[in-house]
């Protein structure tokens, strides 16, 4: 919301990023945490994304349609630049 660009760290402390890894783990990390997945039964695992995309899909639809509606209604106006002023400065 700010319109500054966040580095990995900033962007863990505003919660965008849940883990920061140094360059080059990514991969080690992930696969880390897919075996820690991996180690729980299958079935409940199943059930559980099933349930969370069940609940957040919808709402992810309607989310992303009122924030398609606020940019149509706000892009272009006194706010809008303003937002993009402030960018170009930083």
């Amino acid at each position: 919301f700010s319109g500054r660009a966040e580095d990995a760290a900033g962007a863990k402390d505003l919660g965008i990023v849940d883990e920061v890894v140094h360059a080059g783990q990514a991969r080690a990390a992930a696969l880390s945490i897919a075996e820690e997945f991996a180690a729980h039964p299958r079935a409940a695992l199943i059930a559980t994304k099933t349930a969370l995309r069940t609940m957040v899909q919808p709402l992810a639809t309607q989310q992303w349609s009122f924030a398609g509606l606020l940019q149509e209604t706000l892009e272009g106006g006194p706010a809008h630049r303003e937002a993009l002023d402030r960018m170009r400065q930083e």
